[in-house]
């Protein structure tokens, strides 16, 4: 029910903000909004990153970001699900996908290769069987793009896959995802997952 209220009051949220980007309001208020929008919403539901590959840090191009973007998934997977929203960063700021879909370089459609590497990433981390639990949307605001990706609660326990070898299993707490030490997660399970 919790859940519910969440996805009503933010499907409001980014249709209101939609109807103001439509009536030419100044790009201004596309932070100011964001901002209101993180304030109430970023949490155990909602979380920013602000690109899939592009390293704003050391400018350039950083694949490490795909398993903090697939460790985000994997938590909303094992809670109630949520949204994760690329193209924003931590301060509520619209950065866009520009950068992202620069590094594609000129292959024929950028936003095609973009969703394709979030499929493809999504399943070296996760699985395939999460697909089907997964949405995503690439949407505008204003200028800029932005991509959702619409995570439904798993019907049963999700481990991300790490490049070694190793699983690891988050949960979304607060506004962040959090590993669970082994002697935590049987329990974990046991309640989240009753019969």
């Amino acid at each position: 029910e919790e859940y519910l209220r969440f996805m009503k009051s933010s499907t409001r949220v980014l249709n209101e903000y939609h109807n103001l980007q439509s009536m030419g309001a100044p790009s201004k208020s596309t932070v100011l909004d964001w901002k209101s929008l993180k304030t109430k919403e970023e949490g155990i539901y909602i979380e920013f990153k602000s690109s899939l590959l592009w390293d704003y840090h050391q400018q350039k191009t950083n694949k490490d970001l795909e398993q903090v973007c697939a460790k985000t998934i994997a938590a909303f997977l094992n809670r109630k699900g949520g949204r994760l929203i690329i193209g924003v960063n931590d301060d509520g700021e619209v950065l866009g996908l520009e950068k992202d879909l620069l590094s594609f370089g000129k292959k024929r459609s950028a936003t095609d290769q973009f969703k394709l590497r979030i499929t493809n990433m999504i399943e070296s981390y996760l699985g395939s069987w999460v697909l089907g639990l997964v949405r995503i949307k690439l949407l505008s605001v204003g200028e800029k793009q932005i991509c959702m990706v619409q995570v439904q609660a798993a019907p049963e326990p999700c481990y991300l896959k790490m490049q070694d070898g190793t699983e690891k299993f988050y949960i979304r707490s607060s506004a962040k995802s959090t590993p669970l030490k082994p002697s935590d997660i049987q329990k974990y399970i046991k309640d989240h997952w009753k019969k």
